[in-house]
């Protein structure tokens, strides 16, 4: 007889259970809350131009970016990441294929290989920016 008050039990429980990790609302509870919930959500973008060509999919989030340094403005703590640095020729298409970082800590050397992570905001004057938070070069 015991058995079947643990059957009762176990049966009750699994359809509770469901209840109490959703919420009775249908919302998640904190039984269910995922950990990147909880921190900024981190992107990890290929190159320059997978943001520039959807910036709306990394507008506001943290973006981490591999790329060359194509441009350095010392005095104003920016500097342009590039995917490549191309021929001479080439200038204004590596433009638009460039994106503007800014940093407060010590401007990369151009042509250095530089790994940047920091939130992608726009700017009405120029444009796409990554305020770098991190540098690695």
């Amino acid at each position: 007889m015991g058995s079947k008050y643990h059957i009762i039990i176990l049966s009750c429980l699994l359809l509770t259970l469901p209840g109490l990790v959703t919420g009775s609302d249908g919302n998640r509870s904190a039984l269910n809350q995922s950990y990147p919930d909880n921190i900024s959500e981190i992107l990890f973008a290929p190159d320059v131009q997978s943001i520039l060509s959807n910036p709306e999919n990394y507008l506001g989030k943290t973006v981490e970016l591999k790329g060359v340094v194509s441009k350095i403005y010392t005095g104003q703590h920016r500097f342009t990441v590039a995917d490549r640095v191309g021929c001479s020729i080439c200038k204004s298409k590596d433009a638009m294929n460039s994106i503007t970082v800014s940093y407060s800590g010590e401007i990369p050397k151009y042509m250095a290989i530089v790994q940047i992570s920091g939130p992608l905001l726009h700017d009405m004057h120029q444009g796409y920016i990554i305020k770098a938070t991190s540098m690695v070069h």
